[in-house]
């Protein structure tokens, strides 16, 4: 007995999705000092099972002093279930260290078959340790004193040893 051919038609849900996570790096708060180089990196994923393309990585809060590089990413189009990382750097002033932390927030955009679509917003707080501390030495410009009534001239350097301004310091 032969049967005949037959034939089925199995609906598959066409599903787009983003994901994007970021980090810091140096992340111990011990590296945040001004002038240092700060490098964020994104991470987006296609969690859905359809294409994306035109994927942009968008900076949507930052709020350091200065101005963050532009984002760097390899490619803007991707397959289902595959992922890529892009990349931004930041160089710490010391307004940002006097602040305590960094926050950065960015999403993730493209188009899929089905329509736009958008990663959740990630943020990324870059800790900072605030260390106030002042070093000060104190020199005379003589090692000896003749008689009484000799005048002796102290000169007061004062530095700053820790990471964050000081004001109004008097010796």
């Amino acid at each position: 007995v032969t049967s005949a051919d037959s034939t089925a038609t199995v609906a598959v849900d066409q599903v787009a999705g983003l994901t994007i996570v970021r980090s810091a790096s140096p992340s111990a708060a011990a590296a945040y000092n001004a002038v240092q180089l700060i490098t964020y990196t994104y991470v987006v994923s296609n969690t859905g099972n359809i294409p994306v393309t035109g994927i942009a990585v968008n900076e949507k809060d930052f709020t350091g002093t200065g101005a963050l590089s532009a984002i760097s990413c390899p490619a803007t189009e991707r397959d289902a279930v595959t992922q890529f990382s892009c990349t931004a750097t930041y160089t710490l002033t010391q307004q940002d260290v006097d602040a305590g932390s960094l926050t950065n927030t960015a999403d993730a955009t493209g188009t899929a078959a089905t329509g736009p679509v958008t990663a959740d917003d990630f943020t990324v707080t870059t800790p900072q340790d605030q260390v106030s501390k002042l070093t000060m030495t104190k020199t005379a410009d003589t090692s000896y004193v003749d008689a009484a009534g000799d005048t002796i001239v102290y000169t007061f350097h004062i530095r700053n040893d820790g990471n964050v301004t000081v004001h109004d310091v008097a010796a």
